[in-house]
């Protein structure tokens, strides 16, 4: 089970298991931990850093744990943080362990986020054992008061950043072609209502046949002409070349015809 904020409070009466030791980060079975500094991927600590969605980066706190050999610690998210996009990493510091705590963080939110020196970021919470271990923690990371390395998450967040932006190409890609669509279809639609308006009024207008077919041809290779240019203007916006090379020949073959008749 996990101790109290009282147990925590007796436990450091005759041994610091955290130093330094605030009242105020005590929490009902946690104690918050701040930044002492920010590791990047190109292993320089700062005091101040802009996290970039996806990034990952290690914290050093301000915290170091002495624990009891029955004792153990584990790191875990705050509340606050995982609604702003922090997610948190960390091994579970065994009975016996002395060091600094080290975890690492994730930004998995779509925006940056700015972390800086005396930040809360995480909490470590305390367990007891059923019984004292055999072999308390003696490992190759024990006595670790300053950062000793980690992998390389560069290549990796490069990736996801890579594949971020052709996806976003993709999209925008897309989106041209929606509109592309949309407005051809709009064009048509005019096109074939205007003709059949047009066509049904002339069909009923009482003129003799020749004046009739003249003004049916003139309308028609005007409205084919206009229809065509506008064609051709649209395509070229979504980079449709060949839809307005062929809709520009269009036009001006109609425009031609008209000024000859």
């Amino acid at each position: 089970m996990f101790l109290v904020d009282k147990e925590i409070k007796e436990i450091m009466q005759s041994k610091k298991v955290i130093e330094p030791f605030k009242e105020a980060f005590l929490g009902a079975i946690s104690y918050d931990l701040t930044i002492k500094s920010i590791v990047t991927s190109e292993k320089k600590e700062q005091e101040k850093y802009s996290l970039e969605p996806g990034e990952v980066v290690f914290i050093a706190s301000e915290e170091v744990i002495d624990l009891p050999e029955n004792l153990l610690g584990i790191v875990h998210n705050k509340n606050s943080r995982i609604r702003q996009g922090l997610t948190v990493e960390s091994p579970i510091y065994q009975p016996g362990h002395h060091t600094r705590v080290f975890f690492r963080i994730q930004n998995v939110s779509s925006y940056k986020i700015t972390l800086e020196k005396g930040d809360s970021v995480a909490q470590i919470s305390f367990s007891r054992t059923a019984e004292v271990p055999e072999k308390p923690y003696r490992g190759s990371f024990s006595n670790e008061f300053d950062y000793k390395g980690m992998g390389n998450y560069e290549s990796d967040y490069k990736i996801r950043m890579t594949e971020y932006e052709e996806k976003k190409k993709e999209l925008e890609s897309l989106e041209y072609k929606i509109y592309g669509t949309i407005v051809a279809l709009m064009a048509i639609f005019i096109s074939v209502f205007a003709l059949i308006n047009t066509n049904a009024g002339i069909a009923n207008a009482q003129q003799n046949m020749a004046s009739l077919k003249t003004k049916y041809l003139l309308f028609n290779l005007s409205l084919v002409g206009s229809l065509s240019f506008m064609f051709t203007i649209t395509s070229a916006i979504f980079k449709k070349y060949t839809v307005a090379a062929i809709s520009c020949g269009i036009a001006v073959i109609s425009f031609i015809i008209l000024y000859f008749l």
